[in-house]
C-alpha cells in the first residue's frame, strides 16, 4: 500500500511540485537580473553620474555634454552585458528545469538498477 501511494505521489503531485519549483526558480532568476528594468533604463547615465544643465561658455557646456554621453555609453555597455548574462542564465535554467522534469520519472528506478549493477559487478 505504501509503495503504491509513493509512486502515486511521485508521478502526479510530486511531478507537478517539481514543475512549480522550477517555475519559481525562473521567476527568482528573472527578478535577480531585472532584465525588463535594465532594458527600460538602458541609456540612463551610469550610477546617476549626470550633471544638470550647465551654464557657462560653449566649452563648459560641450564638456558637460561629453561627460553625460560617456556616462550613458558606460551605462549602456554595462546594462547590455548584464542583460546578455541574464538571458544566458535564464536559458540555462530553462534547459536544466526541462532536463530535471524529464529525469524525474526515472529516479525511482535508479536504486533497483544500482542493486543489479553492483550484483553483476561482484
Amino acid at each position: 500500500m505504501q509503495i503504491g501511494a509513493y509512486f502515486g505521489w511521485w508521478y502526479t503531485v510530486g511531478w507537478f511540485d517539481q514543475a512549480k519549483l522550477g517555475r519559481e526558480r525562473l521567476r527568482r532568476l528573472s527578478d535577480f537580473f531585472s532584465i525588463g528594468l535594465l532594458v527600460k533604463n538602458l541609456f540612463k547615465p551610469f550610477k546617476q553620474l549626470d550633471t544638470d544643465r550647465v551654464k557657462g561658455s560653449l566649452d563648459v557646456v560641450f564638456r558637460a555634454w561629453i561627460d553625460r554621453m560617456i556616462s550613458r555609453m558606460i551605462g549602456a555597455m554595462i546594462r547590455t552585458v548584464l542583460i546578455f548574462i541574464g538571458m544566458i542564465s535564464w536559458i540555462i535554467a530553462v534547459i536544466a528545469n526541462l532536463v530535471w522534469l524529464v529525469v524525474w520519472p526515472t529516479l525511482p528506478v535508479f536504486p533497483v538498477v544500482g542493486v543489479f549493477v553492483t550484483g553483476v559487478l561482484l
